[in-house]
């Protein structure tokens, strides 16, 4: 490459001595290259290569060859986020499946991630309506599940309502209602509180007083007041307190985009072959819907429509919101049954301004109708269908040695899923309980 002493003396000559100003691509340098050929190369060698596509010998990260267009993805490197994932998932971790219906408890926890593997549909019915499971959220608590926020008041022990602040300044409230699960004992550090108890609804059940409380088998939650709180109070499952450890929770909230259901079958997500398995389908009932009059008896009628109407062709009729499926027990009073190529329905003639199939058509649509069938599986791709539930799900994280876990909503899934199990722990709590059934068996002998 030329020096700039050799530019200088080949610039001289071509403007007879005099320095004018020239375009750079006009001053000649060696090998034939121009200035601005030449000033680039040097740009380039002291600012860095931008671009690796043109360099014969390129560079590489973790084995893959860097071009421009390489992502961080392409490269496989990792956010600090999923790097601490695999961080908490060494393979020295020895994984126990579990089913979570509503909650569960875990005392025999290492540190490291809930991995749920699959996530079942449900439905529950009130009044007319038939709903599934529209909204994942999923809790995991550690061993202490009071969260720390306090504020002065008082609950009114006959209606479950904080009163405010006025009554009893001293008295100090929980704002927040707590997940608990049923049948357990709770325990407080604090000497003397009033535990609020309520149903899955939020609906209060009552109250008992003391530092610990047996939870009933119908409440889900709690709430509390009490005189001279400690500032760091702890709620555990027990019936002794133990050392204080602060509040920790990680969880995830999703709105799915197709409710998931469950009557004798079931929707599924699967998070290991990461499909949407949709089985469950919901047809409704409208104005040309192609009813036949099945004849009449002194308090009911019965009607029938062709199930090709509702390509119902290989399914199973599950339930229909207006009317109870077929038993052989409610045979003689309404029904909806699926038999070949039609539907029976059988239905109260009060129901009906007159026992017509005008008169069903109009019942069927102004009461909203519609049932569900099961039929042959469909496998949707779960990056297409919840892309982002994939990514959420991987935020839940299982603490040592305790790990609540709460499902929460209307209606909620069943989670199955696999957590970090400490063996040598979960051994040592069975031969205690095996030492104390002996115990109670010699005491009873």
């Amino acid at each position: 490459m030329s020096s700039f002493v050799e530019i200088i003396a080949k610039l001289k000559p071509k403007n007879n001595g005099n320095f004018k100003l020239l375009d750079a691509q006009d001053i000649e340098c060696e090998n034939g290259k121009g200035l601005d050929e030449v000033l680039n190369e040097l740009a380039n060698k002291d600012s860095g290569v931008k671009s690796y596509n043109d360099l014969e010998d390129k560079p590489s990260i973790n084995g893959i060859e860097l071009n421009s267009d390489k992502t961080s993805s392409d490269l496989k490197m990792y956010t600090q986020e999923e790097v601490d994932y695999m961080m908490r998932d060494k393979m020295d971790k020895p994984y126990s499946d579990i089913e979570i219906v509503e909650s569960a408890m875990l005392d025999d926890c290492l540190e490291g991630n809930l991995k749920v593997t699959k996530i079942i549909g449900n439905a529950v019915k009130k009044s007319n309506e038939i709903n599934g499971v529209e909204k994942i959220h999923i809790k995991c608590v550690g061993k202490n599940l009071f969260d720390g926020k306090l504020t002065r008041g008082v609950y009114n022990t006959t209606t479950g309502v904080a009163q405010g602040t006025t009554l009893v300044s001293i008295n100090r409230n929980t704002n927040q209602f707590i997940n608990v699960h049923p049948n357990q004992k709770i325990v407080s550090n604090a000497s003397n509180i009033t535990f609020l108890l309520y149903d899955i609804n939020k609906k209060y059940l009552g109250y008992e007083e003391g530092y610990r409380v047996t939870i009933p088998s119908k409440c889900h939650y709690i709430n509390f007041y009490g005189n001279y709180l400690p500032s760091k109070l702890q709620l555990e499952i027990g019936e002794t307190s133990t050392e204080y450890e602060n509040h920790k929770i990680t969880e995830v909230e999703h709105t799915l985009r197709n409710p998931l259901y469950k009557f004798n079958d079931y929707d599924e997500i699967d998070l290991i072959n990461l499909f949407f398995s949709k089985k469950i389908v919901k047809y409704r009932f409208d104005n040309d819907d192609d009813w036949i009059d099945g004849g009449e008896n002194e308090t009911h009628v019965r009607f029938a429509v062709r199930t090709r109407n509702f390509d119902l062709s290989f399914g199973t009729l599950e339930d229909c919101n207006l009317f109870p499926v077929f038993t052989t027990e409610n045979r003689r009073t309404e029904y909806i049954y699926c038999s070949g190529t039609y539907i029976y329905l059988n239905i109260l003639k009060t129901k009906l301004t007159e026992p017509t199939v005008e008169a069903l058509i109009q019942f069927l649509v102004d009461n909203n109708g519609y049932f569900f069938v099961s039929k042959s599986v469909t496998n949707y791709d779960l990056n297409q269908t919840e892309p982002e539930l994939i990514e959420l799900l991987k935020v839940l994280k299982i603490y040592s040695p305790t790990t609540n876990i709460f499902i929460e909503g209307e209606v909620k899934p069943i989670v199955n899923a696999k957590y970090p199990k400490d063996l040598a722990l979960a051994q040592q709590k069975l031969e205690t309980k095996l030492l104390n059934l002996q115990t109670e068996v010699v005491k009873n002998v």
